[in-house]
């Protein structure tokens, strides 16, 4: 089986954040907590099975939590924090646009 190694402190502020405690995610993923204990504490490294199904739970590849990539979560969560301000911006926007034709519809009609 392969191993590899993930970067445990962010895998541990993950579980901590989505699911309140690593026997939580351990849960989640369909392994012992005792076993995540030991991989998280770097006793052993990860199964890949079980670094895929963490990486997706993630939303990210098994790359971007592998402990030798050299992009950080904490890049990845800011592009994505981002990319969400940028879409609700563009949402505002569109609906900034729609209130000005309608009211430009309405100011028409009372004018005519």
């Amino acid at each position: 089986m392969k191993r590899v190694k993930l970067k445990s402190e962010l895998i541990k502020r993950f579980a901590y954040k989505k699911y309140g405690t690593q026997k939580n995610l351990a849960n989640k993923i369909g392994v012992n907590p005792n076993n995540l204990y030991g991989w998280l504490n770097g006793n052993s490294e990860f199964p890949i099975e079980v670094a895929i199904k963490i990486a997706d739970l993630m939303n990210v590849n098994v790359k971007d939590i592998r402990e030798n990539n050299i992009k950080g979560f904490s890049d990845l969560e800011e592009e994505i924090i981002s990319l969400g301000n940028v879409v609700e911006e563009l949402k505002e926007r569109v609906e900034e646009l729609e209130n000005e034709s309608i009211f430009k519809k309405i100011f028409k009609r009372k004018k005519g």
